[in-house]
């Protein structure tokens, strides 16, 4: 069930590979304003639950729903592990920034970088900016 004025309702994500499941059944909800830390262990899946959220992983098979809150649809909100490819790349659009640094890349954050070094991602093509 979403909850009541979540900008993002992430419900049963569950990610698997080749038939084996690295990712079991994540709830979490995020109101605007919200921030939220994925911590765990290297390899415990931090990264590829965020970008299976936006359906960047290659050969991931995705479960559950994650209902993102947008006054662009009638009821509210969509689905984005459902909306077809091409509605969710118009989500993404330039007015979206993906950072991808690491620990490895130091403590800036992309806006103490700036927009000019923002990274994005596009399926197709990999990194780029925004």
């Amino acid at each position: 069930m979403t909850a009541p004025g979540a900008l993002l309702s992430v419900e049963k994500l569950g990610i698997s590979f080749a038939g084996k499941k690295v990712v079991h059944d994540i709830d979490f909800s995020i109101a605007p304003g919200e921030k939220l830390a994925l911590v765990g262990e290297s390899g415990s899946g931090k990264t590829v639950t965020a970008l299976s959220l936006l359906r960047l992983v290659q050969d991931a098979r995705i479960s559950g729903k994650a209902r993102l809150t947008t006054p662009d649809v009638s009821n509210g909100h969509v689905d984005l592990l459902s909306m077809p490819e091409h509605a969710l790349r118009g989500i993404q659009g330039p007015g979206h920034c993906h950072d991808f640094s690491g620990a490895h890349d130091g403590a800036e954050s992309p806006v103490q970088r700036g927009p000019a070094d923002c990274r994005s991602c596009n399926a197709k093509t990999g990194p780029g900016p925004c």
